[in-house]
């Protein structure tokens, strides 16, 4: 079933049809942006922030929770280098790669090596990093097919790939319908399912070691509100835009974590139907 979405968070105008296929439940966008296109968009609507406080440990929700002490890291997507310190701080030598140059340029004023751009294999040596990463990232590629090539191409022998991306086959999606939280058109352009990323892995010459859904209470909570509070098209969102919250916005922020989210997340992770999927590629 194909679905008109748009964005609801940031309001970048207009519509996006968005195409599921019949056979493997994988779903895409009906766009194409080339490199520049991809910076302008960050550029223009993403949201702003400076680096937070050394993360002392990740969420296992995140690509970042399998990666072993003091190997060679490629965090491709790093944003503002949070999960790259971390790394760091554990002994790994990082290497981080991000599209938007505002959170390139906060990345590099912590003293990280971040390269500006969209990842280009071409950048780096042949089987130079033990690890790549990508933490809610592959959902972003146009091509992803080729983005995994250049993985392939950059890992050394034996090495892996770890991401997480979310689940379009969740019970969550089924719920939420076109209030999903992670459709979020237009910087989402393919959207997986288990069956996609199997057929990914094997097209690119991978296979997965480990596959399965881990979901952060606290996006169950961003969900249930996201879809309260949802703007016309073209408008930004007061969830997602801290300078234009409403007083009810901030109200059901303060009812996060009552418990609910935790029970239903794991009931869910529990079937293999949550709403994020964690993967480790060798």
């Amino acid at each position: 079933m194909n679905r008109a979405l748009y964005d609801d968070r940031f309001g970048h105008p207009g519509h996006f049809t968005l195409y599921a296929c019949a056979r493997c439940a994988h779903r895409w966008l009906d766009i194409q942006p080339d490199p520049a296109e991809i910076e302008a968009l960050y550029a223009a609507y993403y949201p702003r922030r400076e680096p937070g406080p050394p993360l002392a440990h990740v969420s296992p929700s995140s690509a970042a929770a399998g990666v072993p002490r003091d190997v060679t890291v490629l965090d491709i997507g790093c944003g503002a280098g949070d999960a790259l310190a971390y790394h760091q701080a554990r002994g790994c030598t990082v290497r981080g790669v991000e599209a938007d140059a505002q959170a390139v340029a906060a990345a590099r004023r912590r003293g990280l090596e971040v390269d500006h751009g969209v990842f280009d294999p071409a950048r780096y040596e042949a089987a130079s990093f033990d690890v790549v990463t990508l933490d809610q990232v592959v959902e972003h590629f146009s091509d992803p097919a080729a983005a995994f090539a250049g993985i392939r191409r950059v890992l050394r022998a034996g090495g892996s790939l770890f991401l997480a991306t979310p689940n379009a086959a969740s019970v969550i999606a089924w719920i939420a319908a076109d209030r999903w939280i992670h459709w979020h058109a237009p910087y989402h352009v393919q959207l997986f399912s288990r069956a996609s990323l199997a057929q990914l892995a094997e097209r690119t010459g991978f296979r997965i070691a480990r596959l399965r859904t881990v979901t952060d209470p606290e996006w169950l909570s961003y969900q249930w509100i996201h879809a309260l509070t949802r703007p016309r098209v073209g408008q930004r969102s007061s969830l997602w835009a801290p300078e234009l919250r409403r007083w009810d916005v901030r109200a059901l922020r303060m009812l996060r974590f009552a418990g609910v989210e935790k029970l239903v997340t794991r009931l869910c992770d529990r079937f293999d139907a949550g709403d994020n999927f964690v993967a480790e590629m060798r």
